[in-house]
């Protein structure tokens, strides 16, 4: 588990989504990179992807997620940094629907930040909420989240990264 030194409340720069303009659509040029969950090409998304930094080289105190205006600082260090980047609806309903709080890339920890920038993201974007730090705040043991909600939210997590990664009739992904 990793905690912020801050109360990651990111400022307005940051929590400002890129639009949809062709001018704006900065995540064309990830083209041939895929969300590791969904499978999703990225330059096809109708929104930003949401980017995790790398572990590698040592696990570091996170701020956040890399998305909004941290996303051109994010590419124009590529080079230095490795960021994992994800459909964030994808990655959202994932960690909610599995309770497990990795980077599905490298399984890196995430902070609590990182599940909050996620939320922020989502509601930025007008995405469906996902409740992200709530049920980390549970699986971490801060939060006692009564147990017929976490089973709601994880359900209804599940059911929308089924119809994401699996369009069709449901397969039974949708946790019990």
């Amino acid at each position: 588990q990793h905690f912020c030194a801050t109360d990651c409340v990111a400022d307005s720069g940051d929590v400002q989504p890129a639009t949809a303009t062709a001018s704006m659509e900065w995540w064309r040029v990830l083209q041939g990179e895929c969300c590791p969950i969904s499978l999703t090409p990225l330059e096809e998304l109708d929104y930003e992807p949401f980017g995790l930094i790398s572990g590698a080289g040592g696990e570091q105190l996170s701020d956040g997620g890399i998305w909004g205006a941290k996303s051109l600082a994010a590419l124009r260090r590529r080079s230095t940094q490795a960021v994992h980047w994800f459909d964030g609806a994808s990655l959202a309903d994932y960690l909610v629907t599995t309770g497990r709080f990795i980077d599905p890339v490298d399984r890196r920890g995430l902070s609590r930040c990182e599940c909050q920038s996620l939320d922020q993201y989502l509601n930025a974007l007008g995405l469906a909420p996902a409740w992200v730090v709530e049920v980390y705040d549970v699986a971490v043991g801060s939060n006692d989240l009564e147990s017929t909600t976490l089973t709601r939210m994880r359900r209804s997590a599940a059911a929308r990264l089924e119809r994401r990664v699996r369009p069709g009739p449901p397969t039974g992904l949708v946790p019990t």
